[in-house]
């Protein structure tokens, strides 16, 4: 019997290895369509979203010609504006007066950040001289006394420019930590440079009630932004003396009156303890009841012990000290 030697050929290790070349190639060249065409169309929802916005700036100035449009960063809804952006989209507006500026993006899209954005302007121009809200802006500002924050007034936000602070009477320096928004923009503070994020040095508030008024500067190349603090220290709420009586005798507290002290300890006879505070102007409650400065309350005592609570306010601001006598009545 005859037997064929059937044989079956199989692909070389070369030709497979061009196979797989070419699917590698095929597939790199698919991905880079493909991520060309993703790039693409998150270009055009930006800038249909340009457009609505655009549209959304028109309509506001014409309904109010001397209407300052809004400062705002974008992601998602506006509730300022009254606009939904598509997802992604980032879409900066950024004015000067009636002028404006929209810079918009995607971080998937070929124009992925604040410094290629594509730009819709009110004016041919305005956008190389109205600056990023994203750019110029500090991202926070504090101040501060010796470590200890001090509010703002309004609360600070990107886009106020223009704050107010009232110190208590004892903060009669404060500091100011601004922290930049670009990494590489200059701070300057009442025109002396600050490292982003760190106080500046200490600024005088020498006279109670009087307007201080702080400059903070952010420079981010060609363009700037300005903020201010208008820096005001209380009026002492401080005693200025403190006369204690029962009868025609003098009680004298322990320690000795002293303006800074707020804790004193006084014993005496069951009777009426005359209590006469006097302050630089601010008003006064003994005991929860208001007395005029130097003039004098009676309050009787049984034996026992007490606690006798004076508080005294500060004309300007709202500083106060409370003076306790831990009073011994026999």
């Amino acid at each position: 019997m005859n037997y064929k030697k059937r044989i079956t050929d199989g692909f070389t290790i070369v030709e497979l290895l061009v196979v797989i070349v070419v699917i590698g190639i095929l597939a790199s060249i698919t991905i880079v369509s493909y991520t060309g065409i993703s790039n693409r169309a998150s270009d055009s929802s930006v800038l249909a979203d340009l457009a609505s916005m655009d549209k959304v700036q028109k309509l506001h100035l014409v309904d109010d010609p001397n209407a300052v449009t809004y400062n705002s960063v974008v992601d998602g809804l506006n509730n300022s504006l009254g606009y939904k952006f598509s997802s992604d989209n980032v879409i900066d507006v950024a004015t000067s007066g009636t002028d404006y500026c929209i810079r918009g993006y995607n971080p998937k899209g070929i124009k992925n950040s604040i410094s290629n954005a594509y730009i819709k302007e009110s004016s041919a121009g305005a956008c190389s001289t109205i600056a990023p809200s994203t750019v110029a802006v500090l991202s926070s500002m504090t101040v501060a006394h010796i470590g200890t924050g001090i509010s703002l007034t309004p609360t600070f936000s990107q886009f106020i420019p223009n704050y107010e602070i009232m110190t208590g009477y004892d903060n009669d320096t404060i500091s100011v930590t601004p922290t930049r928004g670009d990494p590489n923009a200059t701070i300057l503070v009442n025109g002396t440079a600050v490292t982003s994020g760190q106080a500046s040095s200490n600024i005088s508030l020498i006279n109670p009630g009087q307007v201080y008024p702080i400059n903070v500067t952010l420079n981010s190349g060609t363009f700037s932004r300005n903020y201010s603090i208008n820096a005001s220290r209380a009026s002492s709420p401080y005693l200025t003396t403190l006369l204690l009586k029962r009868g025609p005798s003098t009680i004298t507290p322990t320690p000795s009156f002293a303006v800074g002290t707020l804790n004193y300890n006084a014993s005496m006879l069951a009777g009426n303890l005359s209590v006469t505070p006097t302050s630089e102007g601010g008003s006064i409650k003994v005991n929860g009841t208001s007395v005029a400065s130097g003039s004098a309350l009676s309050i009787p005592y049984t034996a026992g012990s007490y606690i006798v609570t004076i508080v005294c306010n500060s004309v300007i601001g709202t500083d106060q000290k409370i003076y306790i006598i831990n009073l011994t009545v026999n």
